[in-house]
């Protein structure tokens, strides 16, 4: 299999890096706003769940996207492969996990959330606050999952030591 040069192995590490800081920082983003918007009000409710699921939509998709691309372009195109070393392992089985919690556990409870009738953010108010908590909850184990990928990225905990002499 043809490997990547090292500029080519640049460019797959800055996409990489600039998907992940959108997976990321939007992921930090989705529970912060919840501290800043005055949810007391219906329009306060459509707000943050307007901002939240734009966040979700837009941000989110494009850097999970962009991880497993590139992760992949990494397993196909470099030294690294796919399951060559545990820590590479668990970053692809905690990604799968976090793929699949966004998909059916977050993301239906985000849309679950917009709606643009304000009436709805009244009459509906325990299944908001139901959804609200679904967000919150996964969404911060979420965050605690990617924070963990990024420390077996930097860190790579079992990667085997080189014994060579400096």
């Amino acid at each position: 299999m043809k490997t990547l040069s090292p500029k080519g192995m640049k460019w797959l590490k800055f996409f990489h890096v600039l998907c992940a800081i959108c997976w990321i920082g939007s992921a930090f983003g989705m529970n912060v706003l919840k501290h800043f918007i005055d949810t007391t009000v219906p329009e306060g409710r459509y707000i943050l769940s307007l901002a939240i699921k734009l966040l979700d939509d837009e941000l989110i998709y494009i850097g999970v996207s962009g991880c497993l691309i590139t992760g992949i372009i990494y397993g196909c195109c470099t030294k690294w492969g796919f399951f060559k070393h545990q820590w590479l392992t668990l970053k692809w089985i905690l990604t799968f996990v976090m793929i699949v919690l966004g998909t059916f556990i977050i993301g239906p409870a985000v849309t679950g959330n917009v709606h643009p009738d304000l009436e709805w953010y009244t009459t509906n108010l325990s299944e908001y606050t139901r959804n609200m908590s679904v967000t919150a909850w996964w969404g911060g184990s979420q965050i605690i999952i990617l924070l963990i990928v990024l420390y077996l990225s930097v860190f790579k905990p079992t990667k085997k030591k080189n014994n060579a002499k400096v």
